[in-house]
């Protein structure tokens, strides 16, 4: 996977290129699927066919966040390092929470197609063979967040 340097400033581009050298690269891929899943749904790919994405669908139509469920111990591991939820978090994700519905991270209900595209390519290119709707669909735009941080928020695994 190729990080787009162009939406980080540098140290959040270190911590970026270190969860890869941790072994998050396949959770990072996941998370990008997630959010280019949802921004096939909110572009109404599967109408009629919601059973295909029964949870984006579902999320879309009840006007809630997204869940981004693990489905593989490899997904889950991700969860369970600080670093990452971290870069969750940054990235404007809900995290998971006390609460029933907080039991994995969360994609606020309000981003709309363009937002989820430009947060998906932030974790790396899209090409037209990952997604099943034509990109020519969606624009990138200015995230409603920001990513300035100070290196000592940065949680360390093992700590």
């Amino acid at each position: 996977m190729q990080i787009c340097y162009c939406c980080f400033d540098g140290d959040f581009v270190i911590f970026f290129n270190n969860l890869f050298l941790t072994g998050l690269q396949k959770q990072l891929n996941w998370i990008q699927s997630s959010l280019l899943t949802l921004c096939s749904a909110r572009l109404g790919t599967y109408a009629g066919q919601e059973f295909r994405q029964p949870i984006a669908c579902l999320s879309i139509k009840m006007k809630a966040a997204c869940p981004i469920v693990p489905w593989t111990e490899i997904e889950a591991n991700g969860l369970r390092s600080e670093a990452f939820l971290f870069l969750l978090h940054r990235l404007g994700l809900l995290l998971p929470g006390g609460s029933p519905v907080g039991l994995y991270p969360r994609i606020p209900c309000d981003w709309d197609s363009d937002t989820l595209y430009s947060v998906a390519l932030m974790m790396g290119p899209v090409d037209q063979e990952q997604v099943d709707f034509d990109l020519a669909l969606v624009r990138k735009v200015q995230p409603p967040f920001t990513f300035a941080f100070q290196p000592s928020e940065v949680p360390m695994e093992g700590q």
